[in-house]
């Protein structure tokens, strides 16, 4: 089966339905709900076909497949959500319009929990990223559920206790998934306990003055300090990141420490909040500026090490042995611009840096084995250029 083909052939339909729903506007234009059902119809089944597209090339690679699969879920569930909730209301008066209601509520949810799922989707192909991207999708999983339960056994989303659960959850797993990012044993669990820690403790506080902090402020500090502690792994694990050829130590200690003056001061100012007191000029100053350098440095450094991870190597001496595709004759070809020696082709060879065939590692210089470094994938060495 063609999911390919299945899916175009269902983008050219909508946009059939559409273009027929605006002829009708002309000849009935007294059945304008109707016709504004159509064409709502139309325009959602060709951004879900459209998004299928990508979702099932994404499939066909073996890098990316994960985030195919997440992809054609989340497309799937939003597109029968939504189409729900368009015809619902006009079959039945009362239960179509409660339940259209909550499928518009299912839709906007789906749709906000999409995009961290798709994060997490995206990191499990990669050996080093796989127990980030399990652990963040199972707490966006566990949300989703959550605020399921909300709309449909509820009646409400956002109401209630379990807004003293998801939150927390909400905050924390973005630290949590920072901090497994690396895998030093010791700053790893370090990480995790204390964001554990502040989490759990935040939970129960909310449950416990709903929401007002009352009489609970030792255990908030207690909260406040582990949220800092365990942002600080977070940050210096995403700086980190990286090979060590692509170190820029001074600017990577310099901002962590940064980093850790406006987490300090944020935590110092949400403190001040919740005790009622009015907050020192000088602190909203400093916890402003801390903020705007530390922000500004990590993107710095992150665009710096991807820039310098995407250069190009290239060995100007490097060949390639090939057939001209105009007279099928096979010929070692230079890197550059040539010409076939037997029919005057022109032909430009650019060799950059090999690369794994699985994961697309930089294989440059560092191959001991057969084994790639990042994936574990089998390197192919047969043939190899000369």
């Amino acid at each position: 089966m063609d999911l390919r083909k299945i899916a175009i052939r269902v983008l050219f339909a909508s946009l059939v339905i559409a273009a027929l729903a605006g002829v009708a506007t002309l000849l009935a234009p007294s059945s304008g709900d109707m016709i504004a059902r159509l064409i709502g119809t139309a325009v959602t089944t060709a951004l879900a076909a459209s998004l299928l597209l990508i979702a099932i090339s994404a499939l066909e690679t073996t890098t990316r497949r994960p985030l195919g699969i997440v992809l054609g879920l989340l497309v799937c569930a939003m597109y029968t959500c939504t189409i729900l909730a368009i015809w619902l209301d006009a079959l039945t008066a009362t239960i179509g319009r409660s339940i259209s209601n909550q499928m518009v509520q299912t839709d906007v949810l789906i749709g906000m929990c999409g995009i961290p799922l798709l994060l997490g989707a995206a990191c499990l192909p990669h050996a080093r990223l796989r127990m980030t991207g399990i652990v963040f999708n199972g707490i966006w999983c566990t949300l989703a559920f959550i605020w399921l339960f909300e709309i449909w056994v509820i009646g409400e989303l956002f109401r209630g206790d379990f807004g003293y659960i998801t939150i927390p959850l909400v905050i924390f797993s973005w630290i949590i998934a920072l901090v497994l990012l690396r895998w030093p044993a010791r700053i790893v669990w370090l990480g995790i306990g204390l964001a554990t820690i502040s989490c759990v403790l935040l939970q129960v506080i909310g449950f416990y003055t709903e929401g007002s902090f009352d009489g609970f402020h030792t255990l908030f500090a207690i909260v406040l300090c582990c949220g800092w502690g365990s942002s600080l792994v977070g940050v210096w694990n995403l700086l980190t990141y990286r090979d060590e050829r692509y170190a820029i130590v001074w600017a990577e200690q310099c901002t962590i420490f940064i980093a850790g003056i406006a987490l300090g001061a944020l935590c110092s100012l949400i403190w001040i909040g919740v005790i009622r007191f009015n907050a020192p000029e000088y602190l909203n100053r400093i916890g402003a500026a801390s903020g705007i350098l530390a922000t500004t440095a990590i993107v710095g450094i992150v665009i710096g090490q991807l820039l310098r991870v995407a250069m190009v190597v290239s060995k100007r001496e490097t060949t390639m042995i090939a057939t001209c595709p105009r007279c099928q004759q096979e010929w070692k070809i230079p890197q550059g611009k040539s010409k076939c020696p037997h029919c005057d082709l022109h032909i430009k060879l650019h060799i950059g840096s090999p690369g794994c065939s699985v994961c697309d590692y930089d294989l440059s210089g560092s191959v001991a084995s057969n084994k790639c470094p990042e994936c574990g994938a089998t390197i192919f060495q047969h043939g190899s250029l000369e």
